[in-house]
């Protein structure tokens, strides 16, 4: 195990899950005991992956949980940003096709450019 997760391994034992959740302001527990279940479960603590769960955004909901668990400062750590490193390779790095660019303008009925839409994708 990493030490960022063991570090917040150790830090969620000493508080109270519920009480975890309304500090960062998720009003259902369960909500937020899903959403930490997979921050957990994933290597780059779900950074990889865009996600809102209408609380927080993947970045915000690391950095508010660092920081109501008492360890802001492994936000800033080396291995932090190593892990932010290649979660943004692995969110944003290698696409397996080419997108054409049109410089749109509109010229035509708007539904001739969303039946195009899925030819600006070239595998």
């Amino acid at each position: 195990m990493k030490p960022i997760h063991q570090a917040i391994n150790q830090a969620l034992a000493e508080i109270a899950l519920e009480q975890l959740a309304r500090e960062m302001g998720y009003a259902r527990s369960e909500k937020f005991r899903e959403r930490l279940q997979r921050v957990l479960q994933s290597p780059w603590l779900g950074l990889e992956h865009a996600e809102f769960d209408g609380v927080h955004a993947s970045t915000t909901f690391l950095d508010h949980l660092l920081d109501a668990l008492g360890i802001g400062d492994l936000a800033a750590s080396d291995a932090m940003r190593e892990i932010r490193d290649v979660a943004a390779d692995e969110r944003e790095g290698f696409r397996p096709w080419i997108f054409v660019e049109t410089d749109f303008t509109r010229r035509y009925p708007i539904f001739m450019y969303a039946v195009m839409e899925p030819w600006r994708r070239i595998p």
